[in-house]
């Protein structure tokens, strides 16, 4: 373990580190799943998937209605279908067809709905969307393989230190001190060839890994929202391309809160079914409403469940670029 750790070679090719990485203003050109993918290195989240209708809402696919229920104070939202194509997503259409009237859903309706095929559908959609990712050239399945086959065989051998160690403590009559001392190093030093062989395989390919320094600087700049004039960047309509990218990295709080600072009286005069789900904010926000609701019917079903809104580790049309409104790119 030590002499593997510590010294076996480096495979793969590793982005920069996020210290050494400056802002970019620029809008990646993958999409906001496929950012989310490669920044994590992993399947898409349900957050993904919330930017993913964001981002076919600013294109005028769907369109994003809010509407309060006669008996329920809580803010739900009706997703209507704009352009047909959309239904060429598997699980769109699913959604669609089963929850709604093959033209409109509601948030009500995904969050009652109980059968186990919407998570199985939603893994599937994730499985696709890191595929799409792979398939492009900028993540390679057999480094993903090698490393988890590595980090396996290394915490296998980490267990048989520490129960030897144990067993040898519980069975000896005397153990000297020197003894004790140098098995804790040991552990201590296989726990430190642990982490740097996780370190040493990187599943990125050299495409990818300059793709994913350009999705660190653009999520680094969104980070970092307040240090400099939003205006600057660019006007509302283009943070409206923006906005789904600040949803699946998580930080559309932070954005839209500077939004409404910077860009007060752009979003009082825009148009409320348009922007009203984008720059909501709080419990009435499309982001907060459809995560909850879509968490709430996939959590029966999907094999990626880890608890609350968003909480799903791990978009076909479209082609390579951030603009493409459907699929991965």
């Amino acid at each position: 373990m030590l002499i593997r750790g510590f010294f076996g070679k480096k495979i793969g090719v590793k982005p920069k580190k996020e210290r050494d990485l400056g802002h970019n203003y620029e809008i990646p050109t993958v999409s906001p799943v496929a950012a989310q993918i490669l920044d994590e290195a992993d399947k898409p989240n349900v957050q993904a998937f919330t930017a993913y209708l964001m981002q076919l809402a600013g294109k005028h696919k769907i369109k994003l209605e809010r509407y309060q229920t006669k008996h329920l104070k809580r803010t739900n939202y009706r997703i209507t279908l704009e352009d047909e194509a959309v239904l060429n997503d598997p699980l769109l259409k699913f959604i669609f067809e089963k929850m709604g009237d093959g033209q409109s859903f509601t948030t009500k309706q995904l969050r009652d709905y109980t059968s186990r095929k919407l998570g199985k559908q939603f893994d599937k959609w994730r499985d696709d969307q890191y595929n799409q990712v792979q398939d492009a050239g900028l993540l390679r399945e057999k480094l993903k393989r090698q490393r988890s086959k590595s980090r396996g065989s290394m915490i296998l051998g980490l267990v048989v230190s520490v129960i030897a160690g144990i067993f040898a403590l519980m069975t000896a009559t005397e153990v000297p001190n020197a003894v004790v001392g140098c098995g804790g190093v040991l552990i201590v030093l296989e726990i430190a060839a642990f982490i740097v062989d996780s370190r040493r395989i990187s599943i990125y390919t050299q495409k990818g890994a300059l793709k994913t320094d350009q999705v660190r600087g653009f999520r680094k700049m969104l980070d970092d929202i307040g240090r400099f004039k939003m205006k600057d960047v660019g006007d509302l309509i283009l943070w409206e391309d923006i906005m789904p990218y600040a949803v699946a990295f998580g930080l559309s709080k932070k954005v839209l809160k500077q939004l409404k600072i910077e860009f007060a009286d752009e979003l009082d005069a825009a148009p409320i079914l348009l922007y009203g789900g984008f720059y909501n904010s709080g419990n009435d926000s499309f982001e907060h409403s459809f995560e909850r609701s879509f968490s709430s019917g996939v959590s029966v079903g999907s094999s990626s469940v880890s608890g609350g809104s968003g909480g799903f580790s791990g978009g076909s049309s479209g082609g390579f670029g951030g603009g493409s409104g459907g699929g991965a790119f």
